[in-house]
């Protein structure tokens, strides 16, 4: 008995002389971890300083390099803005080029198209013709020789253009561009025009016509056509209103200055490797694709240009431009927020 009690005991004192030191380990593990992680934490906020120190150097870097870029970018525009030889060019002239070559069969016309007798073949004229047409032209008669469905469907259509540029005038108001930049924009803007978007004209239209003045003056209703051969391109007036001519839309003066030097993309040649014009230049592709699935043309190389200008000044003005243009907001918001940032 007492054997067996002593084995008891041994065996007793022998296991808790195991269980003891084990508890003081995990003790000291438990406290080894926690210096660990301790140490872990300072070592964190030792980076986090130093990566905040660093983002402060870069910072500072970055502005250096938009110092350098806006030098660029001023050097670039004033290759357009103040060098070189300047003219005045005609909008409605240029947007009238580009639609004969996108609607030839509405615009290309000579005044033969519009009488049902022949007047010139090219070549010769008929004389006969002309002298009676003439006479009834200072007698501001009517005509039957007057192919009249032509001569108002030509009217409609020029009726139709002026009324869809007419807003766009403003944006080449000021502006110095390249006239191979006007000859695009006005290219871009004939691509965009239906020639008979509007079935009802605001001008009274009548089938009965008569010729004023000359054989290539006619009028219809308040709407006379003026088909000089004489002159860059057929004209229109309507109530007296020059809806349009060579040098106005619906009344409004549509002239530009166009260098002939240097255009944009001189200009883009100059700031093409910076970064910011590649975020400009990209930013204004999307937005343009972006309008013309909402049926919104955009005067992409104007819109480059005012960009530029903006990134010139360092402006907040650039910054809140491209933040609307990514929420895809309406155009005409975007070029008056631009033009007031310069």
């Amino acid at each position: 008995m007492i054997k067996i009690l002593s084995l008891i005991l041994t065996l007793s004192v022998a296991v808790f002389g195991v269980e003891v030191p084990n508890i003081q380990t995990n003790q000291g593990n438990e406290i080894n971890k926690k210096k660990e992680i301790d140490k872990s934490k300072q070592k964190r906020k030792t980076h986090e300083k130093a990566t905040e120190r660093g983002s402060g150097r870069t910072y500072k870097s970055e502005r250096g390099l938009r110092e350098t870029e806006r030098k660029e970018f001023q050097k670039a525009l004033e290759l357009l803005n103040s060098k070189g030889i300047t003219l005045e060019i005609s909008i409605p002239s240029l947007v009238f080029n580009s639609l004969l070559k996108y609607h030839p069969e509405i615009f290309q016309k000579t005044v033969n198209d519009f009488y049902t007798v022949p007047i010139s073949d090219g070549d010769f004229v008929n004389l006969t013709t002309l002298e009676y047409l003439n006479a009834r032209a200072k007698a501001q008669s009517s005509v039957k020789e007057i192919n009249t469905a032509k001569v108002l469907r030509y009217m409609t259509a020029l009726i139709n253009v002026a009324l869809q540029i007419k807003e766009k005038i403003p944006l080449y108001t000021g502006e110095i561009l390249g006239q191979s930049d006007f000859e695009e924009i006005s290219d871009y803007i004939a691509r965009n025009i239906n020639p008979f978007l509007y079935k009802r004209v605001p001008f009274k239209l009548s089938d009965r016509c008569i010729l004023v003045g000359s054989y290539e003056k006619i009028k219809c209703g308040s709407c006379l056509l003026d088909v000089s051969q004489t002159k860059a391109m057929p004209e229109l007036y309507c109530g007296g209103v020059p809806v349009f001519t060579q040098t106005s839309i619906l009344g409004y003066t549509a002239k530009a200055t166009a260098n002939i030097s240097y255009s944009l993309k001189d200009v883009e040649s100059h700031i093409r490797g910076t970064e910011t014009y590649h975020l400009i230049s990209n930013a204004v592709e999307r937005y343009v694709r972006a309008m013309e699935r909402k049926g919104i043309a955009v005067e992409k190389s104007i819109l480059k240009k005012l960009l530029i200008e903006n990134a010139v000044k360092d402006s907040k003005t650039l910054n809140i431009a491209l933040t609307k243009m990514q929420k895809e907001e309406d155009p005409s918001r975007i070029f008056g927020l631009l033009r007031g940032g310069r």
